[in-house]
């Protein structure tokens, strides 16, 4: 079975850096990308729970956001940005998620925290296997 994605945001700190350091880089058309099916790849979530991801857009869509729990920079203030615009998205699940192996379900309840996401049941922070994190 493959989830189906209303609105994704992709947060690629690579793709970022690159756009810096060369100014004639266009910026990647990313409506193509709206509504598309993802796998439903297994996700370990800061409590410690195993679920489908299609678990997570059976009421509401979903809003997927890659961090990894180390960032010095942008992760942050991103998911402070998110949070904050909690009001205007209250019809998305949010789903954060790392991209970085060494990350575990511990790094990412402390991340949600953080962000003051920690019990609000719109928020679930996780982590995936390297591959479906690839995948995804």
């Amino acid at each position: 079975m493959r989830a189906c994605v209303c609105f994704a945001l992709v947060l690629t700190l690579a793709g970022s850096a690159a756009a810096q350091t060369n100014s004639r880089a266009q910026p990647r058309d990313e409506a193509p990308l709206l509504k598309t099916p993802l796998p439903d790849v297994a996700l370990t979530t800061a409590a410690g729970d195993r679920i489908a991801l299609s678990t997570l857009h059976r009421t509401k869509p979903l809003v997927l956001g890659f961090v990894f729990t180390r960032c010095a920079g942008v992760c942050s203030p991103f998911l402070r940005s998110w949070r904050a615009a909690d009001s205007g998205l209250s019809s998305f699940h949010r789903l954060v998620l790392s991209f970085d192996p060494p990350d575990t379900p511990a790094d990412m309840s402390a991340l949600a925290a953080h962000v003051g996401a920690a019990n609000d049941a719109d928020w679930t922070f996780a982590v995936a296997s390297p591959e479906d994190v690839t995948r995804l």
